[in-house]
């Protein structure tokens, strides 16, 4: 596997007024291991509260209702995923396109934030 630096998400929350407080949610920092060949990935301690293993394309995922893996996420709105969104979705069909090929994803989604219109920054860090 091709080691990779540790990686942190962060989902900052932009001020309606520069001196509004912000609202700052971060997954990490934790180590993540990624084989471009394979698609195979290690997810280390600190992201998501433990230990994943996954592979990149395979089109598994483990949550019910989920057609990817969720690498790391910060709240709800700050996602790194092995799958894309669906660009539109019907009720009851999954909010990830299936996983049939290589790429990872960093998705900003206010959809799935308390409020949706709430003005946010997602933050992909690796060090």
């Amino acid at each position: 596997m091709h080691r990779s630096p540790p990686l942190s998400l962060t989902l900052r929350e932009a001020p309606a007024l520069s001196s509004d407080a912000v609202a700052v949610r971060v997954s990490g920092p934790c180590l993540f291991d990624y084989e471009p060949v394979s698609g195979r990935w290690v997810r280390g301690f600190g992201c998501l509260g433990g230990r994943e293993t996954g592979v990149d394309g395979d089109g598994s995922n483990r949550t019910a209702g989920v057609n990817a893996d969720v690498i790391a996420a910060a709240g709800a709105g700050c996602i790194l995923a092995d799958a894309d969104v669906r660009t539109f979705s019907a009720p009851g069909e999954s909010f990830f396109c299936r996983d049939h090929g290589r790429g990872l994803f960093l998705i900003a989604a206010p959809s799935l934030l308390e409020d949706p219109a709430a003005r946010f920054v997602c933050d992909l860090q690796i060090d």
